[in-house]
């Protein structure tokens, strides 16, 4: 009965959240372990409403339990919990309590320590907090506790902001960033989410976290809320970290532009060889072999025209 199962988990939750000790005697008494196997029965049930109710409230009691540090949240995250939730999450995108009580539960199992943190991404976190941030992008709630989940992701795990960047994380924090310009929580998790995000060097990541929307959105946090310690940091720590990025993709541009030209002159002088031997070949791997090095060369102008961007950026505001 899905009304008893909602009601059981309500209670369940509500024990859970009064302090580590009533935490730890709903695992002792097998609630966990109860509210992951009536989940399960939820998803796999067609009444709509009914499983909804019950995986809002089985998402609830995780988050209750794992709140109360890295030893109570192993044991939610080990028991199946952080794929329960990303599931239902995804099931169920326009729900917006169960995406904002969602995301406070994969945060709070994520936060603790690199372990949980794997155990998130390997359920499918960040790809359930990404869509979370595009569904309910207008509500403030959800989209502040999306954005600090996604940067505990990328802080703990070397992986973390590799899978993230993948997911669309950087492009969704930013969207949140500029959808509430006036929520200091949200410009606080986001410039924090970005700082960790744009801390793997990685020239798949460069390209993305050095984006004029990405700047733009962080300058803006900074700008309009510099006396919040946390803004003025985490912001200011990200815009230095997009700076030695952009210097980066800058010299992976210059590199790429050199081997161009350099594979260019190659296939210059082997065409005038083959043509003076007479080779019946030669206008079409010349062609081929120019057509690469073109493709390589535009590629590496791509490079330069989004470093010259960053810069531009950077420079209008240290005029502003």
């Amino acid at each position: 009965n899905g009304e008893v199962l909602s009601w059981a988990l309500a209670a369940l939750a509500f024990l859970a959240q009064h302090g580590l000790k009533m935490a730890e005697a709903v695992l002792a008494a097998e609630g966990l372990t109860a509210a992951v196997v009536a989940m399960k029965a939820a998803g796999d049930s067609n009444v709509h409403g009914m499983s909804a109710s019950v995986l809002h409230w089985g998402i609830v009691v995780f988050g209750n339990i794992a709140q109360h540090g890295a030893q109570v949240a192993k044991a939610v995250a080990q028991a199946g919990a952080a794929a329960s939730v990303a599931d239902a999450m995804r099931a169920h995108p326009m729900a917006t309590e169960m995406q904002r009580d969602g995301a406070v539960a994969l945060l709070s199992m994520a936060k603790h320590d690199d372990e949980g943190t794997n155990v998130v991404i390997q359920a499918g976190g960040p790809s359930a907090l990404v869509m979370a941030l595009w569904s309910e992008l207008h509500r403030e709630d959800v989209v502040r506790w999306a954005c600090s989940a996604l940067g505990y992701l990328s802080k703990n795990s070397a992986a973390g902001a590799t899978v993230v960047a993948a997911d669309g994380g950087i492009a969704a924090i930013v969207a949140a960033m500029q959808a509430h310009k006036s929520s200091a929580n949200v410009q606080r998790e986001g410039c924090v989410a970005l700082y960790h995000v744009s801390g793997r060097k990685s020239l798949k990541l460069a390209r993305q976290v050095a984006a004029a929307s990405t700047i733009k959105a962080v300058q803006f946090a900074v700008e309009q809320y510099g006396d919040d310690d946390i803004i003025a940091r985490w912001g200011r720590g990200t815009l230095a970290r997009v700076e030695t990025l952009t210097e980066m993709l800058a010299a992976s541009a210059e590199q790429t532009r050199r081997e161009s030209a350099a594979s260019l002159r190659r296939s210059g002088r082997e065409g005038s060889v083959r043509s003076l031997m007479g080779s019946s070949h030669r206008g079409s791997s010349l062609r081929s072999s120019r057509r690469t090095s073109v493709h390589k060369a535009e590629q590496a102008a791509d490079e330069t025209r989004l470093v010259r961007t960053a810069a531009s950026s950077r420079a209008a505001a240290r005029l502003d």
